[in-house]
């Protein structure tokens, strides 16, 4: 799945449009549809959202609210395959008609369960959805290009060496965007001044939490602390690129607005 910073470089990839489009803003008070595969569901904006910085560091943030899992005394792998709506779907077979069916059905499920009565969205859980929609692109796109060029080594998707050489690209790549984006200081303005809560999700008709407070907060602190006030020095991908993850940050960014109604 994409990396932090690749998740924060695509919301701010999204404020920008926004504002430099405020007619895509006009056009999300009066309502859009979210289209993923063959489900779709009616949503609208909130009226003050490019006017209000909180709200525009919530989103900011909610694009990294489903990995806070990690944060979680006795974290396990499944735990963020539940924040991310994979239940019983491996990365492996993500890919597969029927699994991506079941992991759409269940993100328009979340995302409806999360609309006022008018079908707004608050700024948080509409960071979440961009996060979500990202991480299906990541893994029908990049993934697949990584386990090919790793393959070339000798290795497998099933093998531990596998996962520390995507760590280390993964990890590289971010440090990059931190640097080459310009996104620094906005980040910090944004991961500092959001007020954080805890991301609920809802079972039936009763509510259960899916992430703390306490794991965003540690979260938070985390980020700024280890991508934004931190420096890594230089680190260079093996097998993925600096070009190929900036394309893929653009061309997701446009994705994103497509499924989101806006273009």
């Amino acid at each position: 799945m994409a990396g932090t910073m690749t998740h924060l470089a695509i919301g701010m990839r999204l404020l920008e449009k926004f504002e430099a489009s405020p007619e895509l803003i006009d056009r999300g008070k009066k309502g859009l549809v979210l289209r993923e595969g063959r489900y779709k569901l009616k949503y609208k904006f909130k009226n003050d959202f490019l006017k209000n910085d909180n709200k525009k560091a919530s989103f900011i943030f909610g694009g990294e609210a489903p990995d806070a899992i990690m944060s979680r005394r006795g974290y396990k792998r499944s735990m963020k395959h539940h924040t991310h709506f994979r239940d019983g779907i491996e990365d492996a077979h993500f890919h597969e008609p029927e699994n991506l069916k079941i992991f759409q059905k269940r993100l328009v499920a979340f995302t409806k369960s999360h609309r006022s009565q008018d079908k707004e969205i608050d700024e948080m859980y509409f960071g979440y959805l961009v996060h979500m929609i990202t991480d299906e692109l990541y893994m029908l796109n990049i993934r697949p290009y990584f386990m090919e060029q790793v393959g070339k080594d000798g290795l497998t998707q099933f093998e531990p060496e596998t996962f520390v050489r995507f760590t280390y690209d993964v990890d590289a790549i971010d440090f990059n965007l931190v640097k080459t984006t310009g996104y620094k200081d906005v980040l910090i303005k944004y991961l500092k001044l959001v007020e954080l809560d805890k991301i609920d999700e809802y079972v039936g008709t009763s509510v259960k939490t899916l992430i703390s407070k306490e794991e965003m907060e540690i979260t938070r602190e985390w980020t700024l602390r280890t991508y934004l006030e931190m420096d890594h020095g230089e680190m260079t991908p093996k097998y993925l690129s600096f070009e190929l993850m900036d394309r893929f940050i653009e061309d997701a960014t446009d994705e994103i607005c497509k499924r989101l109604g806006f273009i």
